[in-house]
């Protein structure tokens, strides 16, 4: 349990002495304070001096005692006191006692012996004094009485000693069962104690918020304990122990229990002697580590007191039921005494029984009996009084105890003696066992049936399986106290049976507190957003109470596992918290960007999410910053949380709450974006956000354009090495919404590629936002007091000699004044502090005796600081990078280190300050230099063998070649290559690089063969890159196709022909002889024979169909017959033919090639073949007959009787004639002389 008022020292604490034991050669210190004392109470331990081993022990049945050292100042004006009656002889006696003592000890341990003999001389001094005050004798004598209290328990001791000691000498092994027995009780209990050393440690450890360093020594220093712990338990279970193991073992555990304590001083806990709240030990120290809070267990057989109560009494009617005569119950304390019958009760009346309310101190929460006791004492001194929030306490009797009262007040917000919201586990056990029937009721047969406890504080459930209420307060509302109630049902054996409540405190009640700030999970955590992005921080506040970062109170219910393990559902109140942006706060309400200071965003508070709420088993609420962010910069935002603030929610239970203050960066980094540009342009389009303070464009021939922003423009800045800009010429607008142009040179654009166009715009402007860390208040005195925030607390926090204060009156009596800050958050950011100071009287017992009318002076501080001097609670910075400057909303200087290359340390001379956690934000976009490849066409055509043409230029081949970027800006694109290959596959390459468009050096090129020629040309433009799926203007990176990929090609055919013709032949050869001869055929373009062959073959064709043949009789002649290979016609003549041989014609189809379509190209000749019998044919011309001469198929003569007047003689057959009497024998001669053909 935590306490938020650490100053509560002589009630809530009782000091500790350490006494020295010693067993047998060792010394043991044991920790007097937390012995288990009668009641099963445990008191909390108190070393005075850094690293020591010795105090003055503390009586068991005593009041604790606070020291207080006078000053010289203070004593001087003491003895301007009038001379008052002192009794000194109480201190004689006790100091001619410890004389005595000092005289026969044994074996008491020398730093002891010293003390005393300190001691000694420090009372007879006093003695000794002719002006002394009452109360220095008094002091003195309680010192001189502790001490007297060790020498007489070091004599017990001695006994063990001397006999462990004698037993020695002997033998070990001889030694005697007593002293070891004896040994292992002291063993025993201070091993207890080192248990309850470790839970104390622990508990002083969560309360306190150490720093990191302290706390790891602690808790060092507690695992150690631990060990040690161990180790002595199994020392313990040797039941071969020897008195040397359990002095070697008690010194262990000595040393290991003082370094806990020494590790707690050095950190601060307990350095005014003070460890730990007087609690039950067997309930809060029973589960070590828990954080489980046990009541002790109250039943008929383990009560301190009780009430008696006749059914019906009072208030307690009956609910059912009408006759519960002879009915009695009892309702059993534990932290109060003394027995009463039908007492009044707590809330309605004053006077009900024979002491008034019986109900004093009675609270669920495990305090001992004599701390409730003085409470209960203190309360009724509070009626009337102001509270901390300004309202007052109530001045009625009856409210003393009850809501509104004194007690709750000071058990919660001044000592602070409630569960801890969220964090105790809270475990009352045994009911049902708080009430019974008394004796009588039982003998007139009466028994209770059922009791269920209800009312129950928000939070915590009731399980009827174990009779146990458990849970962790989790409430609306910052400190409370619920009456706990119980319904009950009780039967008499005769069939009667009755309901009724018992309430209005008569059975006590449960209180809490929240001491506990609020956690900023996201403290000084950096978030990296661009410009255009939600800005999405989740604040991530976190409380272990019902206050929440939430829209509005709700509630709900959420599992909780018991400390048996089950999990139960349990109710839970959430109320809304305070939380805050940039020096403005809110409970519910939106805050916008002007409030937030991120340009674009706003601040929400929402429910946790189900799989939040699920997760946490709580609803902590969520503050987010969202909104799309709109400006480039480093923002730190500070951020503030305050739970149960009056702002919130108004009323007496809100005291003031706790701060969280903590601080956020948003680093927004530029949106950049660069478009994509055409090889060769002089100009690249460029966006960049708001807020980017300056960029660089490095461009892909290594050029760089360096860009400063000045009042929203976008200035050329030096040290640009672009030739086709100046410094200072301003080129655009600082806003990503609008293009703006980079003037560069046509070769910086030269070399395609992707993303070879690099931006890096950067922002170095810094926005910051700080909370005041400390105030000046007004005091009552008139005067400024400084309180500092302090994070671990949540609080403001006044100096220690001004916080707390205990003057001594002069008669033994001391005015204690206590003063905290509170605060109430303003909805604007503001803040009104009051000094609540309440001041009390004490005793000499250090019983409070009265209570002075509590002050609360305001101080108010407006949002936002204007002045050196401070009047507000935040601040903003910022830093312009152009100008180099840091200014400060108040106007003051501004003093920043940069830490590194991440951080700012910033502080105003005002007072404000703190770490920015950013120093520059860079943002990247590239583009892309487009090329698009070159474009070829070509058509194909027709020519005949033995044409030369020229393979770029021939009109018939529109050979086309272009570039669009060559063509746009001047560039020659060049033809690589042209390879052409002819159809039996000879290829000639022209492999010179020319200009496409004054290409001539594949002219004149012959086309020798038939078929398809195949012409390639290649071409490539100017820059030889190509890119894809990037368009100029656009974003996108697109494809680099690398060097030399920015090619065309295109191919054409020339499909080649040809004609062929063919020669007759004849043959002669004697009658009946075997004749073979044949034709010939020639290409007509180049006069080159065509060869047949099988697919080539000649045929013989049929003079009566046409058909081709390869055989041909002639009816009375002989037959024809042909070789289709070589063309060769063979003759076999009839034996008895004689003449001139009917003439055949050849025909030859030769396939001379193939076309682009794989098709052959083909030509038709033919060839007459005649024999010597040409008379034959001059005969039938005679007759009348007309003679036909075709070569190749077609008609190159006739021969035509003469009367047709047409006459065609050649000199291969008869000459010239010169008459036409002598025709037929001239004509029959010149045949037979020509052909050597005889009738």
């Amino acid at each position: 349990m935590k306490s938020k008022q650490q100053g509560f020292r002589t009630e809530k604490y009782i000091r500790y002495g350490i006494r020295k034991y010693s067993f047998g050669a060792a010394s043991v210190a044991i920790s007097a304070g937390l012995m288990f004392l009668g009641n099963g109470a445990v008191s909390a331990m108190e070393l005075q001096g850094a690293d020591t081993t010795l105090v003055s022990t503390s009586t068991l049945n005593t009041e604790s005692s606070t020291e207080t050292e006078k000053s010289e100042t203070s004593i001087e004006k003491e003895k301007e006191v009038a001379l008052k009656t002192v009794d000194k002889t109480d201190l004689v006696k006790k100091i001619t006692e410890l004389e005595e003592k000092v005289k026969i000890a044994k074996n008491i341990d020398d730093v002891v012996l010293t003390s005393a003999k300190e001691l000694l001389d420090s009372a007879k001094s006093v003695i000794s004094k002719e002006i002394v005050e009452q109360e220095e004798v008094d002091t003195e004598l309680a010192k001189i009485r502790d001490l007297i209290t060790v020498f007489a328990e070091s004599t017990e001791v001695e006994k063990i000693t001397e006999s462990t000691e004698k037993a020695e000498e002997t033998k070990e092994a001889e030694e005697t069962v007593k002293p070891v027995q004896e040994g292992k009780k002291v063993l025993e209990q201070v091993t207890s104690e080192a248990e309850v050393t470790n839970v104390l440690a622990t508990e002083a450890v969560r309360k306190n918020k150490l720093e990191a360093e302290n706390k790891a020594a602690i808790e060092a220093a507690v695992a150690n304990n631990k060990e040690v712990i161990a180790e002595t338990k199994k020392v313990l279970a040797n039941d071969a122990l020897t008195a040397k193991q359990i002095n070697d073992q008690l010194s262990r555990l000595n040393d290991s229990i003082l370094a806990v304590y020494n590790d707690l001083k050095k950190a601060g806990v307990g350095k005014d002697g003070n460890f730990g709240v007087a609690l039950a030990a067997q309930d809060f120290y029973a589960e070590e580590g828990t954080n489980v809070s046990r009541v002790s267990e109250i039943n008929a057989s383990n009560h301190t007191g009780k009430d008696t109560y006749t059914i019906p009494v009072q208030e307690i009617k009956l609910i059912t039921g009408t006759d519960a005569t002879g009915l009695e119950i009892e309702v059993y304390s534990n932290q109060r005494v003394g027995n009463d019958t039908n007492a009044g009760n707590g809330m309605h009346t004053e006077q009900g029984g024979k002491t008034g309310h019986n109900n004093k101190g009675r609270v669920d929460y495990p305090l001992t009996p004599d701390a409730a006791k003085k409470l209960a004492e203190e309360a009724p001194l509070w009626r009337n009084k102001l509270r901390a929030d300004g309202s007052r306490i109530s001045n009625a009797a009856t409210s003393i105890y009850s809501a509104n009262g004194g007690y709750e007040y000071l058990a919660t917000e001044i000592y602070g003696l409630g569960y801890e919201q969220g964090i105790d586990r809270v475990l009352i056990k045994g009911l049902k066992d708080r009430i019974a029937v008394s004796e009588n009721a039982k003998q007139a047969g009466w028994s209770l049936t059922s009791l269920t406890p209800t009312n129950l504080v928000p939070g915590l459930t009731y399980d009827s399986e174990t009779d146990t209420i458990q849970g962790k307060v989790i409430a609306d509302i910052e400190n409370g106290v619920y009456d706990l109630r119980f319904n009950i049902t009780a039967t008499n054996t005769d069939g009667r049976t009755v309901t009724f409540q018992i309430q209005n405190l008569r059975a006590g009640w449960v209180g809490w507190q929240d001491s506990t700030p609020p956690k900023i999970k996201s403290d000084s955590e950096r978030y990296d957003r661009n410009v255009g992005d939600d800005a999405n921080v989740n604040i991530q506040f976190y409380d272990e109470s019902g206050a929440s970062a939430t829209p509005a109170n709700s509630r709900g219910t959420y599992n909780y596992t018991t400390v048996e393990g089950k999990v139960v559902r349990v109710p839970q109140r959430f109320s809304r918290a305070v939380t805050g942006i940039s020096g403005y706060n809110t409970i519910s309400e939106q805050l916008d960007d002007s409030k937030v200071l991120i340009p674009g965003t706003k601040y929400s508070v929402a429910n946790s999410t189900s799989e939040e709420q699920a997760a946490d088993q709580t609803n902590m609420g969520r503050g987010i910053i969202s909104g799309k962010l709109t400006e480039a910069g480093i923002y730190t935002v500070s951020v503030f949380a305050k739970d149960y603030d009056k702002l919130a929610n108004n009323n007496v239970w809100n005291q003031s709450g706790q701060e969280a203050h903590a601080t956020v960066t948003l680093v927004v980094k530029p949106k950049v974006e660069v478009q994509n540009v055409e090889t060769y342009s002089t100009v690249v389009p460029v966006k960049i956000s708001k807020g980017a303070s300056s960029a660089k464009v490095t461009m892909p021939d290594g050029t760089v354009t360096n860009l400063k922003a000045v009042n929203g423009k976008w200035l050329v800045d030096s040290g640009s090495t672009n030739t086709a800009v100046s410094e200072n010429q301003e080129l655009g607008t600082v806003d990503s919404d609008t293009v703006f142009n980079i003037p560069v040179t046509s070769e910086a654009t030269a070399k395609v590629g992707v993303d070879n166009i690099r931006v890096e715009a950067s922002v170095e402007n810094v926005k910051g936002t700080f909370l005041r860390e400390q105030v000046e208040l007004n005091g009552t005195d008139g005067q400024k007091h400084t309180a500092t925030f302090n994070k671990a607390t949540g609080h403001w926090e006044l100096p220690d000699d001004y916080a707390e204060s205990k003057t001594l009156n002069g008669d033994g009596t001391t005015r204690w004044t206590k003063r905290q800050v509170y605060t109430e958050a303003q909805q604007d950011g503001g803040m009104k502090f009051y000094i609540y100071e309440y001041i009390r009287q004490l005793d000499s017992t250090e019983k409070v005796t009265s209570v002075e009318t509590p002050t609360r002076p305001e101080t108010i501080y407006v949002s936002k600081n204007t002045n050196q001097v401070g009047d507000g609670m935040s601040v903003t910075v910022t830093y312009d990078k152009h100008s180099n400057t840091w200014v400060s909303s108040d106007g003051t200087e501004v003093t920043a280190t940069k830490l590194g290359n991440d951080s700012w340390e910033v502080h105003t001379k005002s007072g404000f300050g703190g770490i920015i956690r950013g120093t520059i934000a860079t943002n990247t976009d590239v583009a892309t230099v487009v090329n698009t490849k070159s474009t070829a066409t070509s058509q194909d055509y027709t020519s005949t063998k033995g044409t030369a043409v020229d393979l770029r230029n021939e009109a018939k081949a529109a050979v086309s070649i272009s570039d669009s970027e060559d063509t746009k800006y001047g560039k020659t694109t060049y033809i690589t290559r042209i390879t052409v290959t002819s159809p039996s596959g000879v290829q000639k390459v022209f492999d010179t690089k020319q200009d496409a468009n004054n290409y001539n050096i594949a002219s004149g090129y012959s086309l020798n063969e038939v078929g398809v020629y195949t012409v390639k040309i290649d071409v490539i433009d100017s820059n030889g890159n190509y890119t894809t799926e990037a368009t100029i203007g656009g974003t996108e990176s697109g494809v680099d196709h690398g060097v030399d990929s920015s090619t065309a090609t295109t191919t054409y055919h020339i499909t080649v022909t040809d004609t062929i013709e063919g020669h007759n032949v004849t043959s002669t050869d004697i009658q009946g002889a075997i004749q073979k001869e044949a034709p010939t055929f020639i290409s007509v373009g180049d006069g080159s024979p065509v060869k047949l062959s099988a697919s080539s073959p000649a045929k013989l064709v049929d003079p009566k169909t046409g058909g081709f043949v390869d055989t041909l009789t002639i009816d009375g002649q002989g037959t024809y017959s042909i070789n289709n290979e070589t063309g060769e016609v063979t003759f076999v003549p009839l034996k008895t033919f004689t003449g001139t041989a009917t003439p055949v014609t050849v025909s030859l189809t030769a396939k001379l090639g193939k076309d682009a379509n794989d098709t052959d190209i083909t030509a038709t000749a033919t060839a007459t073949e005649m024999q010597n019998n040409f008379g034959r044919y001059l005969a039938m011309v005679q007759e009348g007959s007309e003679i036909i001469v075709t070569k190749n198929g077609k008609e190159v003569g006739r021969l035509i009787p003469r009367e047709k007047a047409v006459s065609y003689l050649t000199d291969s057959l008869a000459g010239i004639l010169k008459g036409d009497t002598e025709i037929d024998k001239a004509r029959e001669q010149s045949l037979k002389e020509k052909y050597e053909v005889t009738n």
